[in-house]
This record gives structure tokens, C-alpha cells and sequence, in this order.
């Protein structure tokens, strides 16, 4: 077995997609500035490690996504950008809880809790591209994949 990466940006991209929050959903970190109205989201990959297999002669792996929620922080009216913010993040996590292995083969589950490493969480901030600031809400999403490598004596 092997990492299906497409399946895991698909995943996730589409239940970002599907939740009916965001003007644009990408799967990469965008290389110019999101929209300038309503809620955006980007998709990628942010860390991704070894644990021990539920095999005896298999690895299991952690991969983490950062799914970053952005608004353009001159939206009006500005006490309107973080319940938008949270909101997002709101439709991401109950999406997640509610669908743990996102579908997708070899998923064993979302690691919504922390039982191998950091927990599904989000962490709120700002970001400026091309000359242009954003309020962020960064979730990071902890993806547990079963036996995915064989160790080979």
C-alpha cells in the first residue's frame, strides 16, 4: 500500500467545498492572494511521520493537513470577519467528527482527539500576500493511515 495523496487532497478539498462556506477552495498553498471578498480556503500537507503499525511487520503513518480559512481583513463590517472565520472553521470541524475517515481507503481515522500527537485544532492569525491582509484561522488536521508501508527484514 502507499500514501493515496490525491484521494487525501480530494477529501479534503471537497468537504471544504461541500460545506457551502467558502467562495474558493484550493488544494495547494496559493502562490498570489485569495479573493478579496467573502471566505476562502487552501489545502496542503504539513507534516507527515512514521507510528507504530496495528501489523507486526507493517508502518502506519500520521500526515497532517493545514487547511488555512482566510478573509480579507478590510471586509466591512469588520465585527462580521471572525464569526465568518469560525463559522468556517465551525462547518470544517463538524464535518470532520462527523465523517472521521473521510472516505478515503487506508484512512484508519481524523485524529480528532490527539491519541497520536497534536489534536484536530485551529489556531486564529493574520497573513499578508501580495501586499494584502487577511484574517486567518489555520486547522490543522491529523490523518491516521493503517499499514502503510511493509518493513522488509
Amino acid at each position: 500500500m502507499a500514501i493515496d495523496s490525491v484521494a487525501l487532497f480530494n477529501a479534503l478539498t471537497s468537504l471544504a467545498a461541500s460545506s457551502g462556506q467558502f467562495d474558493v477552495v484550493t488544494g495547494h498553498e496559493p502562490k498570489a492572494a485569495p479573493t478579496l471578498t467573502g471566505v476562502s480556503c487552501a489545502v496542503w500537507v504539513s507534516d507527515l511521520r512514521a507510528l507504530q503499525s496495528s501489523g507486526l511487520a507493517s508502518v502506519s503513518m500520521r500526515i497532517e493537513f493545514t487547511m488555512r480559512v482566510y478573509a480579507n481583513m478590510l471586509q466591512e463590517p469588520q465585527d462580521a470577519i471572525d464569526p465568518r472565520i469560525i463559522g468556517a472553521t465551525d462547518a470544517i470541524f463538524s464535518a470532520l467528527a462527523g465523517n472521521f475517515d473521510i472516505d478515503v481507503n487506508g484512512v484508519r481515522y481524523i485524529d480528532v482527539f490527539g491519541s497520536d500527537g497534536e489534536q484536530l485544532r485551529a489556531t486564529a492569525g493574520f497573513a499578508d500576500q501580495d501586499n494584502k491582509k487577511f484574517r486567518v484561522m489555520e486547522i490543522f488536521v491529523p490523518v491516521i493511515l493503517n499499514d502503510v508501508y511493509s518493513e522488509v527484514a
